[in-house]
């Protein structure tokens, strides 16, 4: 890019060293302009990137988050299996009888 905008301020051989042809200066304002938007491009690609991480680190908190419920629900569905069962250790092979009156048995 510099060597072609440095190249669009050489003057002509013509004498008109105070002005550059109207093609050198199209080529110069291009250039200027095509600056001008690689800064608007950077600019809006290092938001777009700080936007991305956020999500990403929100991602794995939620992730986190989600796995912590699971592993708490799997524990609070594992402890009243554990409890109906605690102190009642029986070393026959008799079954235990269900002696309950709740709706669901008497169905």
């Amino acid at each position: 890019m510099e060597k072609t905008a440095a190249a669009a301020e050489v003057p002509r051989e013509d004498g008109n060293a105070g002005e550059m042809p109207p093609l050198q200066q199209q080529i110069s304002r291009l250039y200027q302009e095509l600056g001008r938007q690689e800064s608007l491009w950077a600019d809006v690609h290092r938001k777009l990137q700080n936007h991305i991480d956020a999500l990403r680190k929100q991602n794995l908190e939620l992730r986190e988050e989600l796995r912590d419920l699971k592993r708490q629900q799997w524990e609070a569905r594992k402890k009243p299996a554990a409890s109906r069962h605690a102190g009642r250790e029986s070393h026959t092979l008799v079954p235990k009888v269900h002696l309950c009156f709740c709706v669901i048995c008497i169905m």
